[in-house]
């Protein structure tokens, strides 16, 4: 079922793509999406593009989309979703991988029918949207999603310096194109790349202050808190809450994996059942495989479902045991109790999900944050009691023109945020760079650990089937002694002794 569900996405997404680079190209198309980048710029995913060349073969080609990179200029509005564009650009096939075994944008981009990239040359003309002139109703919808999430990111830029406004964005809308390259690699030095994509973590604190603001206005009105479940009634609000965050964040692989099982889970409030199970992981990724297939082989899909998964495992593992059973206290010594609980429950939390995770960040990204404990132990609070239900009540109070206050607090607590990132990634060794983990090693390291929490193999002989891996199957992926591109203009050498990559020449680094 699942390579049946991988043929019919790839057919459903097959669409034309770019072969050769073009010179000036009059490009005419309708806004899907508008993206803020570093360096005030723009990126645009432009629509059924009309394309106009000297070159017939280039003037016939239909693509389905294209995205544009473009300056953003004060004397004019900013282009929105749906609304026709017309600009003179030049285009490029979307870009292959940088390396063998590398992340491949292309394939990320076919998925996402973007079948050419590039940059305008020329003013940008354009017609605002005509609401009245799309037929298409799902197209209609994801405008206005998109109309809404491009109006949010000017917002925030409005009001947030520019560093501090592209954090907020990432946070609220799921664009992260506004960090810089320093910024990012200090947070992920510091461990905390993670609080930048949205996923359980922030459909958690949504949901989780949603579904407490609303059970504590219900408990207001003693004749319904006395007569009915508002329990129950807070946590579907708080699903509904949690799927519009979904919505606004664009919908990405973690969001939907974690929406899948925050539905899950207030399913089994309304049936008095346990919330954590194993289950939610299981139905949760079942449906993200049979919908985007693609995203098996990702960093996101991998990383995402491993942390959950270890989290639950670890959950239960202490629950079974009685270490979450909460005794009584006295009074006075309640404050403290938990908030001990609190700085314990994170510790264990960041430890569980870095094991986890550890395997696919290594074959990914061949790094490990070494002081990511610290980071988390700053960081999760921040994001949890400050930034995000700072951002919440910014959302609130944008159709009232009122959400200048709470996007400063959110953006004070962002430059904590920052601040601490990049004050960590500048101790000693905060982050080491290894090797990549071979394919096969992380396949048959998976395979085990599954075997071993689905109980259907013994923990002992798990155990001695991980030393056997660990010890007769390469663990590091071959280092290749020369890199070439494709046209032969960049070359590397690698020094297999200190594993130094040397090149002939440092302009296309």
């Amino acid at each position: 079922l699942g390579f049946s569900a991988a043929q019919i996405r790839t057919a459903q997404m097959m669409a034309p793509i770019l072969t050769d680079e073009t010179g000036p190209v009059l490009v005419t198309g309708q806004v899907l999406a508008v993206e803020h980048r570093q360096g005030n710029r723009l990126r645009l995913t432009v629509g059924s593009p009309r394309l106009d060349s000297r070159d017939p073969d280039i003037s016939r080609l239909a693509l389905a989309k294209l995205r544009l990179t473009l300056p953003i200029t004060k004397d004019r509005a900013l282009p929105r979703p749906g609304d026709q564009v017309q600009v003179r650009s030049i285009l490029r096939p979307p870009p292959l991988p940088a390396y063998p075994d590398g992340y491949h944008f292309g394939r990320d981009l076919f998925f996402q029918q973007i079948g050419a990239v590039g940059f305008t040359i020329g003013s940008l003309d354009y017609q605002p949207r005509d609401a009245h002139n799309i037929a298409d109703l799902s197209a209609w919808f994801w405008t206005r999603v998109e109309g809404v999430r491009s109006t949010v990111s000017q917002i925030i830029n409005r009001h947030l310096e520019r560093e501090t406004a592209g954090v907020a964005t990432a946070l609220l809308t799921g664009q992260r194109g506004g960090i810089s390259e320093p910024t990012y690699d200090d947070i992920r030095r510091a461990g905390i790349a993670h609080l930048l994509a949205i996923s359980g973590l922030h459909l958690g604190i949504v949901a989780g202050w949603i579904f407490l603001v609303t059970r504590m206005s219900l408990a207001l009105i003693p004749g319904l808190a006395l007569r009915r479940p508002i329990k129950k009634y807070s946590a579907l609000i708080a699903l509904v809450g949690a799927g519009a965050y979904v919505l606004l964040a664009g919908a990405p692989v973690p969001t939907i994996r974690a929406f899948i099982m925050v539905a899950m889970g207030i399913g089994a409030i309304w049936l008095d059942r346990d919330p954590f199970s194993l289950r939610l992981v299981g139905v949760a990724a079942i449906t993200v495989i049979l919908l985007r297939p693609e995203t098996v082989i990702g960093p996101s899909f991998q990383m995402s479902f491993a942390a959950v998964t270890g989290l639950i495992v670890a959950y239960q593992f202490f629950r079974d045991r009685g270490w979450m059973h909460q005794t009584r206290e006295p009074i006075h010594t309640i404050p403290f109790q938990r908030f001990g609980r609190f700085v314990l429950g994170l510790m264990v939390t960041t430890i569980v999900a870095s094991v986890a995770t550890a395997p696919f960040a290594l074959y990914h990204f061949q790094q490990l944050a070494t002081f990511g404990l610290v980071g988390n132990i700053i960081g999760v609070p921040l994001a949890t009691f400050w930034v995000l239900p700072a951002g919440m009540i910014g959302l609130l109070a944008m159709p009232l023109g009122l959400e200048a206050l709470p996007l400063a607090v959110m953006g004070y607590g962002i430059d904590w945020v920052l601040q601490s990132a990049k004050d960590i990634a500048a101790m000693p060794w905060a982050s080491m760079s290894t090797l990549a983990l071979d394919g096969l090693f992380v396949l048959a390291v998976m395979v085990t650990v599954l075997l071993a929490i689905g109980r259907l193999m013994p923990m002992g002989i798990a155990g001695v089937m991980m030393a056997g891996i660990v010890f007769l199957m390469p663990v590091w992926r071959d280092t290749p002694a020369l890199l070439v591109t494709a046209d032969g203009d960049l070359i590397g050498i690698t020094n297999r002794a200190d594993h130094v990559l040397y090149v002939n020449q440092t302009r296309r680094q």
